[in-house]
């Protein structure tokens, strides 16, 4: 039976890859956890709501009551 030594010295030099552990990083970059995407998707998500629900406030009404012209009728 070999021992650990014996079955990582079999490899070439440089052919092992480092692995992660569950809060490690193995330093090849690009690895994100599922809670940071979660994170920035959902405050995006919330800006993007926010952005929206400002831009029906601010947009004029087209006809109805509150229209400051000539309404538009219905067709």
């Amino acid at each position: 039976m070999k021992s650990s030594t014996e079955s990582t010295d079999s490899l070439a030099p440089g052919s092992a890859k480092p692995v992660a552990g569950p809060g490690g990083s193995s330093g090849s970059g690009g690895h994100v956890s599922g809670t940071h995407v979660g994170f920035w998707g959902g405050l995006m998500t919330a800006l993007l709501a926010v952005l929206v629900l400002a831009a029906a406030f601010t947009a004029p009404p087209r006809s109805g009551a509150y229209y400051p012209g000539d309404c538009i009728q219905y067709p």
